[in-house]
């Protein structure tokens, strides 16, 4: 966001309120029409019990270890509603496992959003919390010039910051330099809204393949305003697919073996090709 000074903030407040609540009222008809323009929408992901499938070890998930069980149940406490869905991996240090969701091929969407609520209790050995949001894509489908693998990665490391994934060559992540700070109780859950984009027929970053922006708000904080990365080749096994990932990483606390579990509650996946939704996001975060 922009500093520019409490003495400028004093005196822009009454000229920029008012463009302000105009526009966040323009963002709540939006939101409340959402649906006459969304490609995909999964609501309440956490209640689906079926279509899920695992990201499991170094091979997949990244790491070092193995997990030596993981598990994924339905209708637990504690809930905001009937009932949270419950992830836990059992496992050595660096161990890694994700469970994703393929919401269906939609090539026309270029704006994704994950928003949940998210659970972590005390005494967890979590290295990471990532929460993915991909959209793959062929040759000349939804405005790209080559097979492009648009995976919005993004990763909290409790305790230090914010990454966001970059799918360049092998990929790698990209530490935001915003910390990560979220709320470890029995009951209490974390709002988090994960805000993803890409432009149609964008080639300005790397090796011509389209940008990646990110946008982070926790807990009705705004964390990362409109990072942008690099996305790239589709690997040849992979074929055309939106969908979520949700991943837990053990510490080195762990040692020889841990149990780490997260609880997800009041999920949404909407994956939307409305066209100025971006732009207004972003006067907002500028203003």
């Amino acid at each position: 966001m922009k500093n520019t000074g409490q003495q400028y903030a004093r005196d822009s407040s009454r000229s920029t309120s008012g463009l302000r609540s105009f526009l966040q009222l323009l963002c709540w008809c939006a939101v409340l029409t959402a649906s006459a323009y969304a490609q995909v929408s999964v609501s309440n992901f956490d209640d689906i019990t079926t279509g899920w499938s695992q990201c499991t070890g170094p091979s997949c998930a990244g790491g070092t270890g193995n997990p030596t069980s993981t598990s994924q149940t339905f209708g637990n406490t504690p809930s905001l509603d009937s009932g949270s869905m419950l992830l836990q991996e059992s496992g050595p240090a660096s161990s890694n496992n994700g469970w994703f969701y393929n919401a269906g091929k939609n090539n026309a969407a270029t704006g994704f959003t994950l928003d949940l609520q998210f659970n972590i209790p005390p005494g967890q050995n979590i290295q990471a919390l990532e929460f993915d949001q991909f959209q793959y894509l062929f040759a000349g489908d939804g405005g790209v010039t080559a097979n492009t693998r648009l995976f919005f990665g993004t990763q909290c490391l409790p305790g230090h910051n914010w990454q966001v994934w970059d799918s360049s060559g092998n990929g790698f992540w990209v530490d935001t330099g915003m910390a990560c700070n979220y709320v470890v109780s029995s009951t209490a859950f974390n709002h988090l809204i994960i805000a993803v984009h890409r432009v149609a027929g964008d080639t300005s970053c790397l090796n011509s393949y389209p940008c990646m922006y990110y946008t982070i708000t926790l807990n009705g904080t705004l964390i990362v305003p409109n990072k942008k990365t690099n996305s790239g080749a589709l690997p040849s096994t992979f074929g055309e697919q939106t969908g979520l990932m949700i991943q837990l990483d053990t510490s080195s606390g762990c040692g020889s073996a841990c149990t780490i579990r997260e609880y997800i509650d009041n999920g949404i996946f909407l994956a939307t090709n409305i066209p100025w939704w971006p732009a207004i996001q972003q006067i907002l975060l500028d203003d």
